[in-house]
């Protein structure tokens, strides 16, 4: 390689905008895995996750962990940020930034596309009444009156909360105003934004997305919104599977981590994974971890804290990877969440998946049942209201328990999503690569 080549590759940097700061943990891990796996198939190039913040948003997510929790996240996503921290609700500081710093922006994975088109007020109080029914306390008319004003206060609250995480559009996710850099969108999604949009945010949408030199969506959700807003445009979009199938590190001893809480590793171990925050975390806890007793598991909490089981895991802050460990020993597990969900495939722990996040948004499809639907696994995934009861749910944990699992086949499609990855990145490495020599 010539001096002159070399020192322009030098100067190439590529960053990469997403939600690496919520703390969550299938947020933090697909941000992880994408960086790590970038740096490794752009060697010659300075890679790293450009630190911006949606200020509101950052608000209400702190507002909602602990401190330990935080810094022990922080402390992980470091190595991979940007030295300068963006805090703004406006994306033309950050296309500012982008054009000083960067020759090729990625945008994704995650639901970095997610859009809200906004509701009447009175239909945001009516989601969060149903998303929270009043459940009061009826042993004296004080308890009564005082559980109803705390439930009002919280309602409130959530609305408040609810309006200040969804971004607006535009927003720096689509790289809208004064992007001169490539543009890449790697594996993004719209969540379960709703596809009844304006003509002209139609036509923003379709004028932005336009400017991206290469586009890549997550599922067929968002590969069918891109058809709707522009049909050209979601023609050449590309589905590439979720960076966290990526992964490829070390985990912990998952064994050593049981053991030391005091849970017999001689008998079966369940692990269960659902918020108490919202009508269906509360309808499971009623039923699900003495159904899962009555099976003869041990039940541990994973990731949501949970004072209702034999071991609650989650009341102590953990690493992501301590947890995959964790998923990785278990017998058996019930979670509500997608990347626990991709961590029980990896690892080969049988599993049900409970999509609360569909249901409660009422949509017709779910994530994880179209991503279980590639394994020939959707029937493991229940995500409509009607589907959501005690009957439904243990008969499907009785059925799972019995079913012979073909992880052979679990396997190949792993190894396919990774070759499709592979290729997107190869696409990507010579884009970069064709326009800054």
């Amino acid at each position: 390689m010539n001096g002159a080549r070399l020192e322009r590759l030098i100067e190439l940097k590529v960053g990469i905008l997403t939600y690496h700061y919520v703390y969550n943990e299938g947020a933090l891990w697909q941000a992880y895995v994408l960086c790590k796996t970038l740096r490794e198939q752009l060697k010659e190039a300075i890679v790293e996750i450009i630190d911006y913040r949606y200020e509101p948003k950052t608000s209400v997510i702190n507002s909602r962990i602990s401190a330990e929790r935080r810094d022990k996240y922080e402390s992980f996503i470091k190595d991979y940020l940007s030295e300068e921290t963006i805090i703004s609700d406006n994306c033309l500081r950050l296309n500012q930034l982008i054009n000083e710093e960067y020759q090729a922006v990625i945008v994704g994975s995650d639901i970095i596309w997610q859009f809200e088109i906004r509701s009447s007020c009175w239909n945001e109080y009516c989601y969060a009444i149903y998303n929270s029914p009043f459940r009061p306390d009826w042993s004296t008319p004080y308890r009564t009156l005082r559980s109803a004003k705390n439930w009002v206060v919280n309602l409130l609250k959530k609305v408040e909360a609810d309006r200040m995480i969804k971004l607006p559009v535009p927003n720096a996710y689509w790289l809208s105003q004064g992007c001169d850099c490539l543009r890449i969108s790697y594996a993004a999604s719209i969540g379960y934004s709703n596809s009844n949009i304006p003509e002209k945010q139609k036509k923003w949408m379709s004028e932005t997305l336009s400017r991206f030199d290469l586009i890549s969506v997550r599922d067929e959700n968002t590969k069918t919104f891109l058809c709707n807003v522009d049909n050209s445009i979601g023609k050449r979009a590309l589905k590439v599977p979720d960076p966290a199938w990526l992964f490829g590190d070390d985990l912990p001893d998952g064994e050593e981590i049981l053991q030391l809480e005091g849970l017999n590793l001689k008998g079966p171990i369940a692990g269960v994974l659902y918020p108490l925050g919202n009508r269906y975390g509360q309808m499971l806890d009623k039923f699900l971890p003495d159904a899962l007793r009555m099976l003869g598991f041990q039940v541990v909490s994973v990731i949501d804290s949970n004072p209702n089981v034999d071991c609650n895991l989650a009341s102590n802050t953990r690493s992501i990877f301590e947890w995959w460990a964790i998923v990785r020993r278990l017998d058996f597990f019930v979670t509500v969440r997608t990347h626990p969900n991709i961590a029980a495939l990896m690892y080969q722990t049988p599993f049900i998946n409970l999509d609360i996040t569909a249901a409660l948004k009422q949509s017709e499809s779910s994530k994880s049942s179209d991503m279980l639907a590639e394994f020939g696994l959707s029937h493991l995934c229940l995500f409509k209201d009607r589907d959501l009861n005690e009957q439904s749910i243990v008969g499907l944990i009785n059925s799972t328990i019995r079913h012979e699992w073909d992880w052979k086949n679990v396997e190949r499609e792993i190894w396919r999503k990774r070759h499709v990855a592979a290729d997107y990145i190869a696409s990507i490495r010579k884009l970069v690569y064709a326009d800054h020599i």
